[in-house]
C-alpha cells in the first residue's frame, strides 16, 4: 500500500504481479493438484469429467473468497494482530454456519441470514449435490434391530434429507 501510495508503481503493474505471483501460485494450482490427483482416490464419481471439472472450479472459486476475505480484513485492520483476531473469528463464524454440523433449515430464524452469508455453506453445498445429485450409488442402513428391513436410499434421498438445494447447484458457485 505504502508502495502504491508514492507511486512507486502503478495499477497495471500492481494488477499483474498479484495476479502472476499470488492469485496463480497459491490460490489456483494447489487446489487443482489436491482435486486432481485426490478426486479418484477417494473414490468420487469414477467416470464423469464434467464432475471433476465442477469439483476443481468449486475448490479454486472458494480458495480465492477466502483469500480476497483474508486481504479485505488484512487491509481494513490497523495491525496485524489485529486482523489475524479478526480473521480467525470470521472463519470460525463462516465455517459453523457453513452447513457443516447442523441442517441450514434447522437454524434458528434469527441466525439464518449469517448462514446465507458464508462462502463455505455455498461452496460445501455444490460439492455435496455435485457428488450426490443423479449419483447412481445407493447407500444401505443397516438398522440393529432384526424386524427392520435394510434401508436403501439413492442419492437424491440423501441430499432430500439434508435439505441442500439441487437447483441452486449453479447459483452456489455464483
Amino acid at each position: 500500500v505504502r508502495e502504491r501510495a508514492s507511486l512507486v508503481y502503478g495499477t497495471p503493474a500492481y494488477y499483474t504481479a498479484v495476479m502472476l505471483f499470488d492469485i496463480l501460485p497459491m490460490r489456483v494450482f494447489p487446489p487443482c493438484f489436491f482435486g486432481f490427483f485426490t478426486y479418484w482416490m477417494v473414490g468420487l464419481h469414477k467416470d464423469c469429467t464434467f464432475c471433476l471439472a465442477y469439483f476443481l472450479v468449486i475448490l479454486v472459486l472458494s480458495n480465492v473468497a477466502s483469500a480476497l476475505m483474508s486481504m479485505a480484513i488484512g487491509a481494513a485492520s490497523p495491525s496485524n494482530r489485529v486482523a489475524n483476531y479478526i480473521g480467525s473469528l470470521a472463519i470460525l463464524i463462516l465455517s459453523l454456519f457453513g452447513s457443516f454440523l447442523m441442517n441450514r433449515g434447522d437454524l434458528p430464524a434469527g441466525c439464518r441470514w449469517i448462514a446465507n452469508l458464508s462462502f463455505l455453506q455455498y461452496a460445501y453445498e455444490a460439492l455435496v449435490v455435485n457428488e450426490f445429485h443423479d449419483s447412481r450409488t445407493t447407500f444401505t442402513l443397516k438398522v440393529p434391530i432384526d424386524t427392520l428391513p435394510p434401508l436403501t436410499v439413492n442419492g437424491d434421498g440423501v441430499l432430500k434429507q439434508f435439505q441442500f438445494n439441487v437447483e441452486g447447484k449453479n447459483s452456489d458457485i455464483m
